[in-house]
């Protein structure tokens, strides 16, 4: 992640940074893991946590739906945010950062596209499998919790997410920073550049 201080440009004395706030843009590249996960109710109504991704609750992998690819647990983003800096010291600084990332997957809830017909579940993991019968209430919990009959606009085809765009998130830090000063020389004489450089002022 880059910082960028515009300000700085600005500044009659940007060497000297004791007592300032600086407003700083961030842009950058992320990787980043996620498992998601979901409340499973199972016949004595306890709840348990269950991944959902090996469950393919949309038909990712199936024979019967192609195109839908088994999402990888492993993505990248995009970052970008905005925040302020106030220098304690010429060393340590704290900041309140906002970022934004953009990801490369719809798939950070396990929703993005449209309910599958609950047979799928059998025809794929097995007429009898456990697995199939997790993967059939999580991937449609109002009907489940209608006693398995059909609601409008919640069966096969019915729209469970907006594949049109990729999942983001934000997030809000507060950072304290510490710079290890090995060009202590190098900025020395750099303020004192700056000091002799200044144009003298008339004296009348």
């Amino acid at each position: 992640m880059a910082e960028i201080y515009p300000t700085v440009f600005f500044e009659a004395d940007p060497y000297t940074e004791i007592g300032k706030i600086r407003p700083y843009f961030l842009i950058g590249f992320g990787v980043f893991t996620f498992n998601p996960k979901g409340q499973y109710q199972q016949a004595d109504g306890s709840k348990v946590w269950v991944y959902l991704q090996p469950l393919r609750t949309e038909g990712q992998g199936m024979p019967n739906y192609p195109e839908r690819k088994l999402y990888s647990l492993q993505q990248n983003a995009i970052q970008a945010g905005f925040g302020l800096k106030y220098h304690v010291s010429e060393r340590f600084g704290v900041s309140f950062e906002l970022i934004n990332r953009v990801t490369k997957t719809d798939y950070l809830d396990d929703v993005s596209t449209t309910y599958i017909d609950s047979k799928d579940f059998y025809a794929f993991f097995g007429p009898t499998s456990p697995v199939a019968k997790v993967a059939e209430q999580m991937a449609n919990n109002p009907v489940f919790k209608n006693g398995g009959a059909p609601l409008l606009g919640w069966g096969e085809g019915g729209l469970r997410g907006s594949p049109k765009y990729n999942d983001y998130y934000y997030s809000s830090n507060i950072k304290l920073s510490y710079r290890f000063d090995i060009f202590r020389k190098s900025r020395g004489m750099l303020k004192l550049r700056g000091k002799t450089m200044n144009c003298p002022k008339p004296v009348l």
